[in-house]
């Protein structure tokens, strides 16, 4: 079973809430969504703590593209710094699970490719982010792909290529282990492959 927590860290009661819910249920998986927006030390810290009862973490990282300059507005700059802490997540063990968060009222962050780049580069429409919170192609992969399987509970079968799991896969256009970071946003899917069949192939 999947448990589901929608979470606003801005809240500070929150963190607290998230213990007891977490705790007081019998689901096998916990899911934060969102945690990305702001994270203090001791949030972390409780997450890190959770983690051995199945909890996993959702992150949007598109959204450092848009919303970096409205959290400063809204949430001050204080509380801004405190957001999209993607290094300091995996530093503490938790392999946070990217997302698009799409709505359906925003298209653009349906682009994987933005999101990773976002990621690495810590690019944001306040210019670069908190540089020290970048993170690596593969750990930006991961991810999208093996921590987002695991966070829903099929990390046995999707995730990864490999014996055992589903041949689902994606040919990009370029190499993104080799590529200059200022390219990954325009890296575009040319065969996308579901259970060993072509889906979809650029024309």
């Amino acid at each position: 079973m999947l448990n589901v927590v929608l979470f606003q860290p801005e809240i500070p009661h929150n963190t607290g809430a998230i213990g007891r819910l977490c705790l007081a249920t019998n689901a096998r998986l916990h899911l934060i969504k969102p945690l990305g927006f702001s994270l203090d030390d001791k949030q972390l810290k409780r997450a890190v703590a959770l983690k051995p009862q199945g909890l996993f973490i959702s992150v949007q990282p598109t959204w450092l593209l848009d919303l970096v300059k409205a959290d400063q507005e809204n949430m001050g700059e204080k509380l801004t710094k405190t957001g999209f802490k993607f290094r300091s997540m995996i530093d503490a063990g938790l392999e946070p699970a990217a997302g698009t968060d799409l709505t359906g009222i925003y298209l653009a962050n349906i682009n994987p490719f933005l999101a990773i780049y976002a990621s690495v580069t810590r690019n944001s429409d306040a210019g670069i982010f908190e540089k020290q919170e970048a993170v690596s192609v593969t750990e930006a992969l991961k991810m999208w792909t093996i921590w987002s399987a695991k966070a829903i509970g099929e990390g046995a079968s999707k995730g990864s290529i490999e014996p055992g799991k589903y041949a689902d896969m994606a040919v990009l256009s370029d190499d993104i282990f080799t590529i200059p970071a200022e390219s990954l946003k325009d890296v575009s899917v040319l065969k996308t492959i579901v259970g060993g069949r072509v889906v979809y192939a650029a024309k």
